[in-house]
């Protein structure tokens, strides 16, 4: 496992802040890569605001670059936010060219995710997550282990705020497996604020009619989902994913969220005969 920044431990107030952190590869057959890492046992603020992981332009700047089949866990996240007490602000930070461009570990626990929060109080708003890759043939069905994911929030309570960020040029290329991708995936338990953000041309090259696509899943918790505009089907070339796969603009299979004023388009020319549903909201 490789950190660009780790908090571990009880600290007092935490400001992790413009930083650029790059130029980090794993050239293993398994690996976790991992851009910040937060693990303050405290119950204190931490903000992690205004950094860069990854880059803006050049490709394979954070990577893990196993290869060969194998169940082996290749990992790549850009801010992991594992804390048990405190408040965390995660604001403004840009994740670009995240990639596992060679591993096609079929591990359930292996996956490119942006910024994940598994517990404390998240307020997680403002940020750029563009241009994940990923071969990981991972086709695991539980939202939290999607092969690729942008925002993941995990916390079992509390109150937390997933606003006005970016997520955008997140694929998975494995061409057979049922892989899953999502731009925001919330299995807490708590009340959750989802308002105004910008998910699109996320997708998938895999042919497996059960691949899914997912601009929102929400598995858990109450809470708001508004204002947020979803565009899938579309690469960010603006040409089509033409691979027939399952395509959700918001899944909310747990009925306990207010789901209000979101735009949704799902697009595409030429795609496959799958027999699999497309639905804006589910």
């Amino acid at each position: 496992t490789a950190n660009g920044i780790g908090v571990n431990g009880a600290t007092t107030t935490a400001n992790i802040e413009n930083n650029r952190i790059s130029g980090m590869s794993l050239m293993t057959s398994a690996g976790i890569l991992r851009g910040i890492w937060i693990n303050n046992t405290s119950s204190n603020n931490t903000v992690i605001n205004n950094n860069l992981i990854g880059s803006n332009t050049t490709a394979f700047s954070m990577q893990v670059t196993a290869g060969t089949t194998n169940t082996n866990v290749t990992e790549v996240t850009g801010i992991l936010q594992n804390s048990a007490n405190g408040t965390f602000t995660i604001s403004n930070n840009t994740l670009a060219n995240l990639m596992t461009p060679n591993s096609v570990s079929t591990s359930t626990l292996s996956f490119i995710r942006g910024i994940v929060a598994t517990d404390g109080t998240n307020n997680i708003t403002g940020n750029t997550l563009k241009s994940f890759t990923s071969a990981i043939a991972n086709t695991s069905t539980t939202a939290a282990n999607a092969a690729v994911q942008g925002i993941q929030l995990s916390a079992a309570s509390g109150t937390h705020t997933i606003n006005n960020n970016t997520i955008t040029a997140l694929n998975a290329t494995s061409a057979t497996q049922a892989v899953s991708v999502s731009g925001i995936i919330n299995t807490s338990g708590g009340t959750v604020t989802c308002n105004g953000n910008k998910i699109y041309s996320i997708g998938t090259a895999s042919s497996a009619a059960a691949a899914t696509v997912r601009g929102i899943h929400i598995t858990a918790g109450t809470g708001t989902y508004a204002n947020n505009m979803i565009r899938l089907g579309i690469k960010d070339d603006g040409t089509s994913y033409t691979n027939g796969h399952a395509i959700y603009g918001i899944d909310e299979s747990n009925a306990t969220n207010t789901i209000a004023f979101n735009t949704i388009y799902i697009g595409g020319t030429g795609v496959s005969t799958n027999a699999t549903n497309t639905v804006a909201l589910l």
